[in-house]
């Protein structure tokens, strides 16, 4: 049986998804702080269950709970087929992670209309002192904060910006941390705290496409470790895809330290992409 868990029961599930101590978004769904849906099989001594975020969704304990991975299938699989993420709706895939190799036996009782197939991520560290990004700032350029005190209706946002941050713009500035290069009117580069759980947060980047490789993303990124620590915080935290190596680049650059691999599990909603994608995928992550 699969229970949707209610707010006030959130806490007493921290021993059940302890495994993704490396993920501050889990965390931050069990503080209150991030949205999410979170299933159990037993609200009182749950064994299974699962956390879905703006950064995935994460399957956690004994995956060899018949009755709960028969209504987990239902749930993944009408997400697949209708294509309708029920938090990222602009989004043409299912992305997943398991806190144990285990629940790749599962699979085929799971998903019933494609096998996932999985990529390599990284998670960097970053504690104590930021640069002196300011003085990397050209002339035209402008660094802000990503909170309310932003105008964002003053701002122009490049189509490849809006597609990222345009749904979840009221809520990153509710958050109220993180850093805006802006050029004009013009958004550059954005680096928005994803989530935070306690003394810990993590960022992400992004920067439009014509503005890339010119260190925008560093300057950017950097504004935002700053702030992040003058709020209080001791650790950022960073993901990317173990290919990605212009993150990976960024990441070096600004000092960020690499702590653990892990793997992410994917299905295209588009099953005939799913399975162009799937044995490209699979050469560099067998």
């Amino acid at each position: 049986m699969m229970i949707e868990v209610k707010e006030e029961y959130l806490q007493k599930l921290r021993a059940l998804f302890s495994g993704y101590w490396y993920q501050v978004s889990v965390s931050s769904v069990l503080d209150g702080n991030l949205r999410g849906i979170v299933y159990v099989d037993d609200i009182k001594e749950p064994k299974t269950g699962m956390i879905t975020t703006t950064e995935g969704t994460f399957l956690a304990g004994n995956p060899n709970n018949r009755e709960f991975n028969a209504e987990l299938s239902s749930y993944l699989e009408n997400i697949i087929q209708t294509g309708r993420h029920p938090i990222v709706p602009k989004t043409d895939d299912l992305w997943f992670y398991i806190d144990s190799d285990e629940w790749i036996q599962s699979f085929k009782e799971i998903f019933k209309s494609r096998d996932p197939f999985k990529v390599g991520r990284i998670q960097y560290i970053y504690k104590g002192i930021t640069s002196d990004w300011k003085k990397l700032i050209k002339e035209g350029y402008n660094i802000h904060h990503a909170d309310r005190s932003l105008n964002v209706n003053s701002l122009i946002f490049p189509d490849d910006l809006w597609e990222r941050f345009g749904d979840s713009l009221e809520e990153l500035l509710e958050r109220g941390f993180g850093a805006v290069l802006i050029r004009g009117d013009e958004v550059i580069s954005w680096s928005s705290a994803d989530c935070f759980s306690g003394e810990r947060c993590e960022i992400g980047i992004f920067t439009t496409e014509k503005e890339r490789r010119k260190g925008f993303g560093s300057l950017t990124s950097m504004a935002a470790l700053e702030f992040c620590f003058e709020r209080g915080f001791r650790e950022v935290g960073w993901h990317c895809e173990a290919h990605n190596w212009a993150s990976i680049a960024t990441a070096n650059k600004i000092g960020f330290r690499k702590m653990f691999d892990y793997y992410m599990w994917i299905c295209k909603f588009d099953l005939e992409q799913h399975l162009k994608e799937k044995p490209i995928v699979e050469k560099y992550y067998p």
